[in-house]
């Protein structure tokens, strides 16, 4: 849960932005996750500058964590980008190529490391004993797609790297056309960065040719991804999402709560059928 607050802090009137775990659920992933946030910030990458964490309940609730609120606007959502330049782009390939050279050694991050093949196969294991443990059903379209990712595991990437992990352009800000901030880093780990510029595609492409994107972040010291690898974490980063959407329609059925029947029947179809499109079409 993500909530804008209007607060004076030494005196001064300002805008922060707290990162809260609803009471009573764990907070195990909130310290990786602003350490994450403030290891970038500290080597210069547009993200939110951390001020604060709270690990443990208190008087506004479960713990969380302050942010200045950092400038900007989003420009689109999980499907895509609405209005991004070319320029824009490119500076963001300059941006994940920066991430992606940065020292992994003894980072603490949200989510366990997953680019050797047995940390790819724990990965697509750990999701399918995650969906029988909540009692959902992995219907045969899902299934074959898990079968496929299970036999398409691509071989280690030369260079390991922290990864946002949900690089949309729904955690982007953009101020005067030019990456404000990069948001919410709760799905960071060290990985192949093939996952990330596969996250990316989708969006780019119909802004600027991917060959061109590629060619920028390898210029800016990224390294091309192999094609299998990219075509693996296509197809993974639609089975992920739409397997968090059978968890939401789960959570629909519990709380009737209106956004997760959202994500659930209207987004988790079509992340199935793009998951479908990039393994077998």
């Amino acid at each position: 849960m993500t909530l804008l607050v209007n607060c004076t802090l030494n005196g001064i009137d300002q805008e922060i932005v707290l990162r809260q775990i609803p009471r009573g659920r764990k907070a195990s992933s909130l310290s990786p996750e602003f350490d994450v946030l403030t290891f970038v910030h500290g080597h210069g990458l547009p993200a939110p500058r951390p001020l604060w964490i709270e690990t443990a309940e208190n008087e506004l609730g479960g713990a969380f964590f302050a942010t200045e609120r950092a400038p900007g606007a989003n420009i689109g959502d999980v499907w895509g980008q609405e209005g991004a330049s070319r320029e824009l782009c490119l500076e963001m390939a300059d941006l994940y190529a920066s991430l992606h050279q940065l020292p992994t050694a003894g980072v603490n991050a949200p989510i366990s490391p997953r680019s050797t093949p047995d940390e790819l196969n724990a990965m697509i294991t750990w999701q399918k004993d995650t969906l029988d443990k909540r009692g959902i059903e992995i219907e045969p379209v899902l299934k074959a797609l898990l079968q496929w990712l299970e036999s398409h595991i691509p071989a280690e990437p030369p260079r390991r790297a922290l990864i946002h992990g949900d690089a949309a352009f729904s955690n982007l800000l953009v101020r005067d056309s030019h990456v404000s901030a990069v948001l919410d880093w709760e799905a960071a780990h060290v990985g192949d960065p093939a996952e990330e510029l596969a996250y990316l595609k989708p969006s780019v492409e119909p802004v600027m040719p991917w060959n061109e994107f590629v060619e920028r972040y390898v210029a800016a010291g990224g390294i091309a991804p192999a094609p299998d690898a990219m075509k693996f974490f296509e197809v993974w980063s639609h089975v992920w999402r739409h397997i968090g959407c059978l968890w939401l329609a789960q959570n629909f059925q519990q709380t009737g709560r209106y956004a997760s029947a959202v994500a659930a029947y209207v987004h988790g179809p079509r992340f199935l059928d793009e998951g479908v499109k990039a393994a077998f079409l």
